[in-house]
């Protein structure tokens, strides 16, 4: 199952996934999310400047990847990490953690 699809499945409502920087980029300036999943690694580039841009944007950001942590710089190392692969409930929580909600879910439903 996708990451995609598995957010889905959790109630989150989910744009993408993008294929690039700047198709992520112009997607969240088109339509700001409240957070992003990132994959630090992009083909023969990072996201760490997408991750920064969406920071300064406000937009929550995970980072998961299957790169070790010391990939980020320390300007993001608070930003949430985690480590592919990983189970699906552990972007779940880590989206939470974050300050973001499934749609209808309340701290209750949360506590699952």
């Amino acid at each position: 199952m996708s990451v995609a699809a598995a957010l889905e499945d959790e109630g989150f409502e989910v744009a993408g996934p993008f294929a690039s920087e700047a198709e992520a980029m112009a997607a969240s300036r088109r339509r700001p999310p409240e957070g992003a999943i990132l994959d630090i690694s992009l083909g023969d580039r990072t996201s760490i400047e997408l991750a920064r841009a969406l920071r300064r944007m406000g937009i929550a950001v995970v980072i998961y990847s299957g790169r070790e942590r010391d990939a980020l710089p320390p300007d993001l190392s608070r930003v949430p990490w985690i480590g592919k692969p990983s189970p699906r409930h552990a972007l779940r929580n880590a989206l939470i953690r974050s300050g973001l909600r499934p749609e209808g879910a309340t701290p209750l439903d949360l506590a699952s």
